[in-house]
């Protein structure tokens, strides 16, 4: 029989580690992460998986293979590596052995969805509520940071990424919570998570994300085909949507207006702006690398460091073709879990990160993989539902 106190010990896990994605990414909150996560694995679980296995053979391989090539090696590159892979070890194993319901992975996503929207209303209006606390605790005084640069200066095209301040890190939040919205939303019919959709949309835009909006519409898209049913039967929902088609519509005149200064909808400099960056970068680590690393990878190479600025580039470049096999087992994980039990949200989260990672990174960020974690991993029930326990 499964205890009320033991549910509320799993609802106050998944808090902490979700409250952890609020930490600056600097050395002493890392390492309070780790031991804050390390502490409920030994409590929770003690196992390893497979495939954090094969990574951390990945690393030690690339590492020597960078030996023998350059006869150098930047040692804390591979040290970081190991931390990080230690430090998912615990997130994974103890994210599979919680239990919850899913409201509470619904009240998460509100909460820190209207946290982080926040953040962007008051740096999208001029405020200046929350600039000093990101310049002093998120960027360590760096003010000239190029991404905290377009949230709150009138010389370029609004972006903001809240507390993540790179916008297109942070935009796989809101995308994983649209995910979340709508899983609810079918089990519940609930107004109140299609109005948590069309903030996660607002949020989206303000990040000023092409690949974002493109990830948003897949999910919502994939809602529409797969998960609803075809009748005339008048819901609150349905009335909801009718009326937001209806009121952009009365108001397309100023609504295109703002459309047409919004990043996220300026296409045509998208392949000449970010995308052909990240190609020049890939095509520069495969002119200069040794094609030894195409299987190994090139971690810890002082010669082969680029500016990929994609995952995909920087799993191929740091782990080789190696790499591309447990990057790959990761994802069929994080998506199989949830795949029979809650479907649309293992959906969402595969596609928030297949395309996610074409312009930047969250597997291998280690203040938002935990996140993910929490949203694809947790063994998740329907309100009311029980647990066999054995």
């Amino acid at each position: 029989m499964c205890s009320k106190s033991y549910s509320n010990v799993d609802k106050l896990i998944v808090i902490a580690i979700v409250a952890t994605t609020f930490l600056p990414s600097t050395m002493v909150f890392h390492m309070f992460r780790m031991v804050l996560v390390g502490a409920i694995f030994f409590v929770k679980s003690r196992k390893i998986n497979k495939i954090f296995l094969v990574w951390m053979y990945n690393i030690g391989l690339a590492a020597i293979t960078v030996l023998l090539v350059e006869r150098s090696l930047l040692s804390s590159n591979i040290l970081h590596e190991f931390v990080r892979v230690l430090f998912y070890i615990l997130v994974v194993e103890v994210c599979l052995n919680t239990k919850i319901e899913l409201r509470t992975l619904y009240q998460i996503a509100i909460v820190v969805l209207t946290i982080h929207f926040i953040i962007q209303m008051t740096q999208f209006l001029g405020m200046n509520v929350f600039d000093s606390m990101i310049v002093n605790y998120y960027l360590a005084g760096d003010s000239n940071n190029i991404h905290y640069i377009q949230a709150v200066s009138s010389d370029y095209a609004f972006r903001s990424g809240s507390i993540f301040i790179n916008p297109n890190v942070y935009v796989c939040y809101p995308s994983l919570c649209t995910g979340v919205f709508l899983q609810y939303y079918k089990s519940k019919k609930s107004t109140f998570s299609l109005i948590m959709v069309v903030i996660a949309f607002f949020s989206i835009i303000l990040t000023g994300s092409r690949m974002g909006l493109g990830t948003f519409s897949m999910i919502v898209m994939f809602f529409i085909i797969k998960e609803t049913k075809v009748n005339f039967k008048l819901t609150k929902g349905k009335i909801f949507v009718a009326l937001l088609i209806i009121l952009v519509i009365a108001n397309w005149g100023y609504v295109s207006v703002y459309l047409n200064e919004m990043r996220a909808f300026n296409l045509e400099e998208a392949y000449d702006g970010s995308l052909g960056t990240k190609l020049s970068g890939i095509k520069a680590y495969l002119t200069i690398s040794n094609p030894l690393y195409y299987l190994t990878g090139s971690l810890g190479s002082p010669r082969c460091t680029f500016a990929i600025d994609m995952e995909y580039g920087y799993i191929f470049a740091w782990y080789g073709l190696i790499g591309v096999y447990w990057f790959v087992k990761l994802l069929k994980m994080l998506y199989t879990n949830k795949k029979s039990i809650h479907s649309i949200i293992a959906k969402s989260t595969l596609i928030t990160i297949l395309l996610t990672d074409i312009a930047a990174s969250i597997i291998l960020n280690m203040s938002v993989f935990p996140f993910v974690c929490v949203f694809a991993l947790t063994k998740t029930r329907e309100i009311g539902e029980r647990y066999e326990t054995h």
